[in-house]
């Protein structure tokens, strides 16, 4: 990372996967050591993120799982597609759920 040469720049790694916002997470990277995985950070304002195993049962930090998101940024479904829709947008078990 060309981090000595930009010191007055603020680079943010904002992550979003297609259901919700693409800054349903933030990591600011001025500590990131230019080596590994970029982190995806922490959730956004509003947004509220989880790590789920296959049971929907959050994991233990560091313990792999599948990315969960709720909150104000994520999608109601999709368009045209009611059968996909019930898979994949889930009612939020873990945060009750405001507009």
């Amino acid at each position: 990372m060309h981090r000595k040469l930009l010191l007055s720049v603020f680079l943010y790694n904002e992550y979003g996967p297609t259901e919700a916002t693409i800054w349903s997470t933030v990591y600011d990277t001025t500590s990131y050591s230019g080596t590994g995985t970029v982190p995806i950070g922490v959730p956004n304002i509003r947004t509220q993120a989880y790590i789920l195993d296959q049971q929907l049962e959050p994991v233990p930090v560091g313990a792999p799982g599948e990315l969960d998101l709720g909150g104000a940024g994520v999608g109601r479904g999709y368009v045209h597609m009611a059968d996909r829709t019930a898979q994949v947008f889930l009612p939020s078990m873990y945060q009750a759920t405001s507009v």
